[in-house]
This record gives structure tokens, C-alpha cells and sequence, in this order.
């Protein structure tokens, strides 16, 4: 089934950014990246997802468009075939448009930046990550602490000028390579909740994890 396989690369990749002491007087790039965060009331993007299999080289690519609230989010997949993720807290629903299958489940802790914990952003990630941090380019590489997760390593990229995520890169205990990159991103739109409302019909078979 193929929400099955979107289920494991949209809910391991969306993972916040932590960094270790950088060593320098300052705020720090979390510090910043945190502050910058603090601010956002909601999110839209559209995003590309490269997919690509232990050590097979061919990618397979997905197009979408997301949209963030603290606590809420929606990945509309519009290509190859439609199907939405929809989370809420640390619960998630994703739905396979034409197949009529969905999948109805909890995120894993790592799943930060899925939950949307825009204020006080910097505690909560440095409790579930260890990461190093590069200045220039702005780069968060980090490891997750609890030893039970399926997240080998998540790279981020920040953009220096806005100081939102340009890309989240995750490999999974598997080498399994999963990158998202974000682009057209608007910021404090006035997305109402009911987006965030996922309506399946009737004849939609649903499994839970």
C-alpha cells in the first residue's frame, strides 16, 4: 500500500534542529533560529521530497504543499498521486486519495517541527537531540539521544538571511535518504483551524498503529 511508504518518509524526516555548545559568545544559531520561530503564528510552503533507498541511486521524487499551525499540520502530496497527511498533537492520519486506504496512528518523539512548537523551541528540541552546528553555511547536523529511534542522522539547512529551514536531510537506522526542501514559504497568513479537519469518506478503509 503506498501510504505505507509515505508514512515512513514524511514522519521520520520532519524532525526539529538542536545543536551542541558552539563554543562562541552570542546567541547561538538555535537561539536565533528559536527567536525567528517564536514569531510565527502559521506556515505555508510548497515542498519537493526526494526519496532514495539504502544504496539504490534512483530517487523517487514528491511535489506538495504544506501548511503549520502550533500542534497542527497538513502535507497535501499532489504528485505522483494524491494523498494528505494531516497531524494533530502527536497523533497523525494519512490518507491515500485513490487507493481509499488511510493509516491512523502516533508520531514519534522526534517528530518536533510536525507538532508545530513554534514558542520555546530551543528547550524542547535539545531535550530528544545531540547536533553540531556550522555558522557558514548554517547547517544543524544532529543525532537523536534515545537509542530506540529509527533516525540515524537529520541534517538542516537554514536560510541566512530568514532564518527558516531551507531543508531537512534524515537517514534512517536503515540508510534509507530522505531529503524535504521548502520553498515559497509565507509566514503569519490567518490559516484557520478547520484546514487542519480531515474528512474521510465512507468507504475509505482505515488502519490503525
Amino acid at each position: 500500500m503506498r501510504i505505507r511508504s509515505i508514512l515512513v518518509l514524511v514522519l521520520l524526516l520532519l524532525m526539529g534542529s538542536t545543536l551542541a555548545s558552539a563554543g562562541t559568545n552570542g546567541p547561538s544559531l538555535l537561539e536565533k533560529i528559536g527567536k525567528r520561530y517564536s514569531k510565527i503564528r502559521d506556515l505555508e510552503a510548497d515542498f519537493t521530497q526526494e526519496a532514495r533507498l539504502g544504496d539504490v541511486k534512483k530517487k523517487r521524487i514528491f511535489h506538495g504543499k504544506v501548511f503549520l499551525k502550533p500542534g497542527l499540520s497538513r502535507w497535501e502530496y499532489t504528485d505522483p498521486y494524491p494523498q494528505i497527511v494531516v497531524t494533530r498533537g502527536d497523533s497523525f492520519t494519512l490518507y491515500d486519495v485513490d487507493a481509499k486506504d488511510a493509516v491512523i496512528g502516533r508520531l514519534e518523539p522526534e517528530a518536533v517541527f510536525v507538532k508545530g512548537p513554534f514558542v520555546d523551541l530551543p528547550k524542547r528540541i535539545r531535550r530528544l537531540f545531540e547536533v553540531k552546528e556550522t555558522e557558514v553555511p548554517p547547517i544543524l547536523t544532529l543525532i537523536p539521544k534515545r537509542k530506540e529511534s529509527s533516525i540515524k542522522s537529520v541534517e538542516v539547512k537554514i536560510d541566512p538571511v530568514t532564518l527558516l529551514i531551507k531543508s531537512v536531510e534524515t537517514v534512517d537506522v536503515l540508510g534509507n535518504h530522505n531529503k524535504i526542501t521548502f520553498t515559497k514559504v509565507k509566514t503569519n497568513i490567518g490559516l484557520k483551524d478547520d484546514i487542519f479537519n480531515l474528512h474521510l469518506p465512507p468507504d475509505v478503509t482505515v488502519t490503525r498503529q
